[in-house]
């Protein structure tokens, strides 16, 4: 049942041939069918409800399609928000959206799967840690690497560069393989639509494991900014035509 219904001014025409009582059977009929009943009228008035009937069911059958987008778009961006990965697995024909959810709930549900998740690449808390532990390996490499030069500077740790997401330890000279989530994570909802604009009915997965692939091999420097860079490397990479 829909909360509410349209009527139209142009049913006033054939609404004014009925008298107040046919009238009145008019506006129950219109009201109990919006509530799934269809009454008994007599012809006079069945002939004006049949034109009122279509267009309710028209606007009812739009209502529930709008609502179920909705609903389905909710939930779109509630697994994109949460989990990234199967959000990407989707969006690639992967897995079925109801796939990725009940995936998602399981995570929640098993202490276990949300141990490894803790464990994973792709887990922002453990890559920011892994890259502190890689950024102080160097540093201390090239401090005990000085230690028969200064004494006075062996007891002195350089400052850590500023970190950026990935592409700051690049820069700074610290190296460190690029994975999947670097690319994924820098891009915001523009920059997607720019991707999905650029290289139409391409995996983004594996656009990104190509680009990523390219700066981890030393061919490709990091770009200043992922978001602008990536979007215009994918038109380049496939030149704005779809795989097929």
């Amino acid at each position: 049942m829909c909360k509410s219904f349209i009527l139209y001014q142009e049913y006033k025409e054939n609404i004014s041939l009925l008298s107040q009582s046919e009238k009145g059977d008019l506006l129950d009929a219109i009201f109990d069918y919006n509530d799934g009943i269809e009454n008994e009228l007599k012809p006079i008035v069945k002939m004006a409800f049949s034109f009122i009937k279509a267009d309710l069911a028209r606007n009812r059958e739009n209502y529930e399609k709008k609502q179920k987008e909705r609903s389905t778009n909710g939930r779109i961006g509630n697994l994109k928000r949460h989990n990234l990965d199967l959000y990407n697995k989707f969006n690639c024909g992967d897995l079925t959206l109801e796939e990725a959810e009940n995936t998602a709930k399981t995570r929640k549900t098993s202490p276990s799967d949300n141990s490894d998740r803790k464990n994973s690449p792709s887990d922002n808390s453990d890559r920011q840690t892994r890259l502190y532990v890689n950024v102080n390996d160097n540093v201390n490499d090239n401090v005990n690497g000085n230690n028969n030069s200064n004494n006075n500077h062996n007891n002195k740790t350089p400052p850590i560069p500023p970190q950026e997401k990935g592409v700051g330890v690049l820069k700074h000279g610290f190296k460190r393989g690029w994975i999947l989530n670097d690319v994924l994570n820098s891009l915001n909802d523009e920059a997607e639509r720019k991707v999905k604009k650029n290289a139409p009915g391409w995996c983004m997965n594996h656009l990104a494991n190509v680009y990523i692939a390219g700066i981890n091999s030393g061919k490709r420097e990091p770009p200043d900014s992922i978001a602008k860079a990536f979007p215009a490397w994918c038109k380049v990479y496939t030149k704005g035509k779809s795989p097929l």
